[in-house]
């Protein structure tokens, strides 16, 4: 059955939690945003040429940039760890692999027109297009995926949001909002919701179903669980929405004409972010009675709130992994781990895991031949690798402790290094890094006096200068 909104009725508003407040800017100067969403801090939106993420919990926040060789970026989401994304005008649908730092890309179907937003159900991705006038399927969970209609004639279609098994879309053509029973053998859209200004964004908390009207000036919902004929507003004044994400007491939107993202306060009654941490050696036991171990934000379950509307509560577990690898190299040990939040001491295997006073960095240099263990502490978690074997700066010349014939200065440097010998020298000159790794090499011949720099970032360098069959190092700081 179809219901009619009217405009009067948008401006005098609905029965439900209704509010007119500023909108708080959260990120601002962007370019064309066009969808959001949440993996339990980590806010990840789509803008013309971008994909980036900002983890809200920090101040101030630092974007990081996921993908940038996009031509118009559109909707985007997140399942298992990867994340599915439309260019509009390339017509492409791709995925990014989140769980892998360097984030590699893959494009799943090309060659559609103009695809916009996208929802995930049962392994098959729907999304909008609004120049093509279709309801597109790619089937996920087979090799060459290939696109089939849902439907041919949806509108212009923009928004997308599955609860359930009913497929939820809005017609900008048609001003509408429409539904797609998914398990009818011949699927048709029954408009739902009408009389609208301009549709943007479908977006899913829970049960209930967000949407943004950017001529409007609103943001609307309905529950299908339990008010499936009731579009109630949310907040009203809101400069052009495109799309929210609902993160606990908060929706996030993104606005078409201002081009930022900011945050309105809400008091959500249907979904939930239950939020924990823990160490990779410690167990959560949730209140669905299953035990936990390993990063998970996609665990759910569903109870019924005091208006009787579904009620589901999200597990967002993160597990705090630490690399417990230490390298030996040139007569130094190196942590693998590193971040802002990890803390290091140094232990002698010798002496019953006793602590070294004063070795405290990510890097330890024994001067001699022993065991050695290492005590991380990352954000809290605690772990000690196995005891390791320092060796000595050696190679097949000799490394010597005799007073080198010649002197390195300025040390610290900003950038150059100057090598004044004590006679005109032939040899070569080599820079690593404290974990071994050769980063520059320099031949000189008959040389009394030699320039080069340091380019790598600032940090400790180890400058190894060989002439014949003997090498002498330096330790250099770079500023």
């Amino acid at each position: 059955m179809k219901r009619t909104i009217y405009i009067l009725s948008l401006l005098l508003g609905f029965s439900g939690v209704l509010f007119s407040q500023a909108i708080q800017p959260v990120i601002t100067n962007l370019n064309q945003p066009n969808d959001l969403t949440f993996v339990g801090d980590d806010l990840y939106y789509i803008e013309r040429h971008a994909i980036r993420k900002v983890d809200i919990s920090s101040s101030p926040f630092q974007s990081e940039v996921i993908k940038s060789d996009i031509w118009r970026g559109a909707g985007m989401l997140i399942k298992d760890g990867f994340l599915y994304a439309t260019d509009f005008d390339k017509g492409e649908i791709f995925k990014i692999n989140l769980s892998d730092s360097t984030y590699p890309s893959e494009i799943l179907i090309d060659n559609l027109r103009t695809p916009d937003m996208i929802a995930i159900h049962n392994d098959i991705l729907y999304y909008t297009d609004p120049n093509d006038r279709i309801i597109g399927r790619v089937n996920l969970s087979g090799p060459n995926p290939e696109m089939l209609p849902l439907l041919l004639d949806a509108g212009r279609s923009i928004g997308i949001a599955i609860y359930k098994d009913e497929l939820y879309y809005t017609d900008q053509e048609g001003r509408s909002v429409n539904r797609v029973n998914l398990n009818d053998a011949n699927p048709t859209a029954e408009v739902i919701f009408t009389n609208l200004n301009r549709p943007q964004g479908l977006s899913l908390c829970g049960s209930e179903i967000y949407v943004s009207d950017d001529m409007g000036f609103s943001i609307l919902k309905f529950n299908p669980s339990c008010n499936p004929d009731e579009l109630e507003v949310v907040a009203r004044g809101v400069d052009t929405p495109r799309q929210t994400a609902v993160r606990n007491n908060n929706i996030y939107t993104m606005t078409v004409e201002t081009e930022f993202i900011g945050r309105l306060n809400y008091e959500n009654t249907t979904c939930y972010f239950d939020d924990y941490i823990i160490c990779e050696s410690d167990s959560l036991t949730w209140i669905d009675g299953n035990v936990y171990t390993s990063t998970n934000n996609t665990a759910s379950v569903t109870l019924q709130n005091q208006e009787g509307c579904d009620s589901i509560v999200m597990l967002n577990l993160s597990v705090i992994l630490t690399n417990t690898n230490v390298t030996s190299t040139m007569g130094v040990l190196s942590a693998v781990e590193n971040g802002n939040d990890v803390s290091y001491q140094w232990l002698d295997c010798a002496d019953g895991l006793g602590r070294i006073f004063g070795a405290t960095e990510s890097t330890y240099e024994p001067g001699q031949l022993g065991f050695y263990a290492l005590e991380i502490t990352n954000n809290g978690c605690v772990d000690t690798t196995e005891c390791v074997r320092s060796s000595i700066f050696t190679t097949s010349v000799n490394d010597i402790n005799e007073q080198s014939p010649f002197s390195v200065y300025p040390n610290p440097t900003s950038e150059m290094l100057t090598i004044d010998f004590d006679v005109l020298s032939t040899g070569n000159i080599e820079v690593y890094t404290l974990a071994g790794q050769l980063v520059s090499t320099y031949q000189i011949s008959n040389k009394k006096s030699y320039n080069f720099p340091i380019s790598e970032p600032a940090g400790v360098y180890l400058v190894r200068v060989r002439l014949g069959n003997s090498a002498w190092t330096e330790r250099i700081m770079k500023m």
